[in-house]
């Protein structure tokens, strides 16, 4: 008969089978929380990061019909960045839209001079506007709007400031293609008369006797003009100053774009003169940065031009095209730039309004049209918004949501040609304090540098993980191995991303503080244990 064993060794068995079973147990419970934890992991980093790729998207905010919109010369609009308080500026008058109530309506109107002929916009988030006149002049026109709150609810009230008529054609021939730009202190001009002359105007404000003119309320200002002589054979169709009112292009009927140096105004400088095309024309505008120029086309091409130094100094620049767009069906009526970044919207004479964004290389999305031109669009100061009006009087609103226009696999993945560069990189750079700053999300260079990083670390922790291992299983007394390895095996089991938080979080202080000392051993103790080897050599037997 089997000799029944004592209760000692079976209560040890018990034991020994509760704690397998506990440790079974929680071993099993732990496996299964880290595959979910790195699941869930994996969930929240895939809903961060798919909203990247989300497409921009558009919301109907008002209609509004304008019978008093007679002809598409000298027609404008705007909005504010509320996007509550819109204007028509169309025949001679303003016409102010309220968009924030449920029944979008006209609020007010306010007389112009009747002799507008066309409508300069000065590039910024203000609205500061110039009229084209009959006679040879231009009026500056700002709005603005004031915004006050009563009892948290908000109200904004639109102003109009009209300034004295500036003469530019002393022969008040009428202006027909006009670009104004408003400056610190005072404003460029660039003006085509009906008779085909081409002027450059730069108005400097009071200072000296001007200043002491001007407190006795006479004229303050001097206007410096000049007749372009340089200029192209063909009609001219379009014009564009940058913020600084230091250069200007020009556009013609047969497709010339021509890139002045106007810093000088009495002097223009011919910097480029590039054929874009066998079509005319219609319409430039310049992206945030005045960097890359716009150009819209009687053909419906959108395409995106950069100037570009000549390094062996033979000219100044050239202008060349770097992108080009969804072409639309009809010429191209109207482009406005966003203020926030590289982004902005075309319309056409069917009414079409396409949003695109240069970096990308994308057009976002498209708006079908009524059949009528849009002869004035403006994306709203803060880009949340679109505003349209159609040469029948047809005033459109729209919200925009358009979060990460820049984000394409192309540009994480693939060289891009940003501003100010000669050719296309892998850049990253994302952020900067000026909303004119491109943004650059080359992931490329992220890559390289993990890799990089990982071979350097490999470099230095494959010789000491090699000779720690060495050590422990050979020459390490059995007593202090039974508590390294276990250590060294729970490390292992650790996920190294834990690792680097706790080596951040509490050995990065303390390494800050000797790290001159920790350097220098690395370089220190061999020389030393070299050293004293050699010299034990030197000693007596």
């Amino acid at each position: 008969m089997p000799v029944p064993e004592p209760s000692a060794r079976l209560a040890a068995k018990r034991v020994r089978a509760m704690l397998d079973q506990a440790a079974t147990l929680g071993i099993t419970t732990g496996g299964i929380a880290v595959i979910l934890s790195i699941l869930g992991i994996f969930v929240y980093l895939l809903l961060e990061v798919l909203p990247l790729f989300y497409p921009a998207t558009v919301t109907p905010l008002a209609q509004i019909s304008i019978p008093s919109v007679q002809s598409t010369r000298g027609i404008a609009v705007g909005v504010d960045e509320y996007l509550e308080v819109a204007y028509v500026l169309h025949d001679g008058q303003i016409e102010f839209l309220s968009l924030a109530s449920d029944q979008p309506h006209l609020m007010q109107s306010i007389p112009l001079p009747d002799s507008i002929t066309t409508v300069g916009r000065s590039a910024g988030r203000d609205h500061m506007l110039g009229l084209g006149t009959t006679q040879g002049t231009v009026i500056p026109v700002t709005i603005t709007y004031q915004v006050a709150y009563d009892e948290q609810r908000r109200s904004i009230s639109p102003h109009v400031t009209v300034d004295e008529p500036l003469l530019i054609d002393p022969a008040h021939g009428p202006i027909v293609v006009l670009a104004y730009q408003k400056l610190d202190e005072g404003s460029v001009i660039a003006a085509v008369t009906e008779d085909g002359r081409l002027w450059v105007a730069k108005v400097q404000m009071a200072n000296g006797l001007l200043a002491m003119l001007e407190e006795e309320g006479r004229e303050g200002k001097e206007i410096l003009r000049s007749e372009v002589v340089e200029k192209p054979a063909e009609p001219i169709t379009a014009l564009l100053l940058n913020q600084a009112g230091d250069t200007m292009v020009v556009g013609t009927q047969q497709g010339r774009l021509v890139y002045y140096d106007i810093a000088d105004v009495e002097a223009p400088r011919v910097l480029s003169d590039t054929m874009a095309g066998n079509t005319a024309i219609t319409a430039l505008a310049y992206l945030v940065g005045d960097r890359s120029i716009v150009v819209g086309t009687q053909r419906g091409d959108v395409e995106v031009w950069m100037p570009f130094r000549n390094l062996s100094a033979q000219r100044d620049l050239w202008l060349a095209k770097v992108r080009a767009f969804s072409p639309h069906s009809g010429a191209v009526t109207s482009i406005a730039p966003s203020q926030r970044n590289k982004g902005f919207v075309t319309a056409d004479s069917l009414g079409t309004v396409a949003l695109h964004y240069s970096t990308s290389h994308r057009t976002l999305l498209t708006i079908p049209g009524s059949g009528r031109p849009v002869p004035a669009l403006l994306m709203a100061p803060k880009g949340n918004g679109i505003v349209t009006v159609t040469d029948d009087g047809e005033f459109h609103a729209y919200a925009l949501d358009n979060p990460h226009p820049e984000v394409t696999l192309s540009t994480l993945f693939l060289p891009v040609l940003y501003e100010g560069y000669q050719e296309p990189l892998h850049m990253w750079q994302s952020s900067s304090g000026s909303d004119s700053f491109e943004p650059k999300f080359g992931l490329v260079p992220l890559i390289f540098g993990t890799f990089k990083g990982t071979l350097y670390a490999m470099l230095l922790a494959t010789p000491l993980a090699l000779l720690g291992a060495i050590y422990t299983a050979m020459f390490m007394s059995p007593a202090l191995r039974s508590v390294i390895k276990p250590v060294v095996e729970l490390m292992a089991a650790l996920p190294t991303v834990v690792l680097g938080f706790l080596a951040g979080l509490w050995f990065a202080p303390l390494l800050e503080k000797i790290f001159p000392a920790v350097s220098a051993m690395f370089l220190v103790l061999p020389l030393s244990v070299i050293i004293a080897c050699l010299f034990w050599q030197l000693l007596p037997a």
